[in-house]
């Protein structure tokens, strides 16, 4: 007689054991992956910070040199007033933007730019307006060559410039080109030799 050889049964147990440590190795390394990302952002940015802090305090970054051009009604020292400078800040903490925006606030200045000159300067360009005319309404208002108001009169600023009466404070133009005809005839007027 002959024997048949009996078939191999694969034990179903061992593989069931098998897949749920393979599950759980799954498991335990998404977890720690999920770890390690969570407390590295933090880290991240606790280093962007503290380099941050560390280029924007050392020394080798002082303004050494400021170098203010364009300004002729106000001095050097009320340039960087205005512009929230002083003189051995570190260039890197200066906020450009803000500090521009400071200075076209001004009334005298029409434009202005500042910019970084590594490593240890500053530098700070205005334009100020150029008055053409005093408005004679209330207190007084200077007039550029283009019709613009830019600021109220001070006591000394309107020496030898024509005065310009009989207009209302409907016919100023602030900071946007003459819009009523009287306006343009005073611009006409100016511009005449």
């Amino acid at each position: 007689m002959v024997k048949k050889k009996k078939s191999l049964r694969k034990n179903k147990s061992k593989a069931r054991q098998a897949e749920k440590r393979a599950r759980r190795r799954r498991k335990a390394s998404l977890v720690l992956k999920v770890t390690a990302g969570i407390v590295a952002v933090p880290l991240l940015a606790l280093g962007f910070i503290l380099a941050h802090d560390l280029i924007t305090q050392w020394d080798h970054f002082n303004a050494r040199t400021i170098q203010v051009s364009g300004h002729h009604h106000l001095t050097e020292e009320q340039v960087l007033q205005l512009a929230g400078i002083e003189r051995g800040q570190n260039i890197l903490s200066v906020n450009l933007g803000q500090a521009r925006k400071r200075l076209i606030s001004h009334g005298w200045i029409a434009d202005a730019a500042v910019n970084r000159k590594l490593p240890d300067g500053l530098g700070i360009v205005i334009r100020e307006h150029t008055p053409a005319a005093l408005i004679d309404i209330g207190p007084g208002f200077l007039m550029d060559a283009q019709g613009r108001v830019f600021k109220k009169v001070r006591p000394g600023e309107a020496r030898k410039l024509p005065v310009v009466g009989g207009l209302g404070y409907a016919d100023l133009a602030v900071a946007r080109d003459p819009e009523t005809a009287l306006m343009r005839a005073v611009v006409k007027l100016i511009h005449e030799p």
